[in-house]
């Protein structure tokens, strides 16, 4: 009997709530009181109250608010020496990549609903579990996006920060020697892919290889001209017509017959 409660206890999920705003904070506690397997140890509405009560209870989940009115928590959880299991949620889904850099076991946007925070808590019991290793980054970009292809956004590099970008706003994919990049309407950033796993990565309907070295979103297109030696030279809406792409001539076939 005593090696049985032994070990339910330690699989209840102890949880400790970081949330400002009171109506969302009782909301996600009558979320997770609705398994029996979860425990509320606690409440905060700051960040250095969930500091303090984070060493008195030792909890080994946290749903913590990224922004908070004092500091955000993000520092509070960098702040502690033994974390627990963390949870992040926010009404911002651009703080998604710190949630990754730091191993948050999920993200939820507000305002919050019971089969996230179910998904959630079974990720959690996972972790505690087994030792489950951290949600990578194509698995929250899909959670994120509620569910769908995780191309539909896609993590490009401007130096040292990451920016989600969706597949709509990529006009193409260009390889340079070792190097991708995507270009934007304002920009183009590096992307840590093969154009060969782009091309696989990528809505095959959208995104078009137009020759060894460029893949095109076709839905970006504005205008196909003929070119030299049975090549096309597409150009783009939103961008200056200088900025063309050539498709080479077996291309050019395949893409005249995805036209017709």
């Amino acid at each position: 009997m005593h090696e049985a409660q032994a070990k339910n206890q330690l699989r209840k999920i102890r949880a400790l709530i970081v949330e400002d705003e009171a109506p969302a904070r009782s909301r996600i506690i009558r979320f997770l009181k609705a398994h029996n397997d979860v425990e509320i140890v606690g409440e905060a509405a700051t960040g250095y109250e969930a500091i303090a009560l984070i060493e008195r209870t030792s909890p080994n989940l946290l749903v913590l608010d990224i922004k908070l009115p004092d500091i955000s928590g993000l520092e509070v959880l960098k702040s502690l020496g033994d974390r627990p299991h963390v949870i992040f949620s926010t009404a911002y889904d651009s703080y998604a990549i710190e949630a990754f850099e730091v191993e948050a076991v999920d993200f939820l946007l507000k305002p919050y609903e019971q089969r996230r925070v179910d998904t959630a808590l079974e990720r959690v019991r996972a972790k505690i579990q087994s030792e489950q290793p951290p949600l990578n980054l194509e698995d929250l970009l899909r959670r994120i996006g509620g569910g769908g292809s995780s191309a539909h956004r896609i993590a490009l590099h401007d130096r040292e920060h990451i920016v989600l970008a969706s597949a709509g706003e990529i006009f193409y994919f260009i390889a340079e020697g070792d190097d991708v990049y995507a270009r934007l309407r304002s920009r183009r950033l590096a992307v840590r892919r093969s154009l060969r796993e782009l091309e696989q990565l990528m809505e095959p309907r959208r995104f078009f290889r137009a020759n060894r070295s460029t893949l095109v979103n076709l839905d970006l297109v504005r205008e196909i001209h003929p070119w030299f030696g049975g090549r096309f030279v597409v150009r783009f809406s939103q961008l200056e017509p200088s900025e063309q792409i050539e498709v080479s001539r077996r291309q050019a076939r395949l893409l005249s017959e995805m036209l017709s």
